[in-house]
């Protein structure tokens, strides 16, 4: 199945342009427009190697993921696969293993998804429920400890 690989400076662009394909319609389908210079702005300030894993499939780069631990939570930031190997089970997976985790260490699970983004049925599916809203915006949490 996938592996992950920590990340390089060099896959900066690559990272930038899988986040502008899969995001850029539903940035402009929410926000009305897509500006390059401030995506571009937004994600060099978010961009940080060390929160970021480079999914890999035999081989291949084939999307990100970026989370943010703490002694009891994961946040998860993002979870972007390439259009080809999306729907294939692969961010299924992913989760269900960040899910395993999360039990084992006996920490939560939180995520935020804009409200028009599929993969909020994805993330309800396998547990994560909705604790709050924006006008844009979905905030799920998984509860692993009582």
């Amino acid at each position: 199945m996938y592996k992950l690989r920590h990340t390089k400076t060099a896959d900066y662009l690559f990272i930038y342009n899988l986040s502008k394909l899969v995001n850029k319609s539903r940035i402009i389908q929410t926000y009305g427009s897509w500006d390059e210079n401030f995506q571009k702005e937004v994600f060099n300030k978010k961009f940080n190697i060390k929160n970021i894993k480079i999914i890999t499939l035999d081989g291949l780069d084939i999307g990100s993921l970026e989370i943010e631990t703490t002694k009891n939570n994961i946040h998860i930031n993002e979870i972007q696969l390439l259009p080809k190997y999306q729907g294939r089970g692969i961010g299924t997976k992913i989760l269900q293993d960040l899910i395993i985790h999360a039990k084992l260490n006996k920490i939560d699970l939180d995520l935020k998804v804009l409200k028009i983004n599929p993969a909020k049925r994805l993330y309800e599916r396998i547990g994560f429920i909705i604790c709050k809203e924006t006008n844009t915006h979905y905030f799920m949490n998984f509860i692993t400890r009582p």
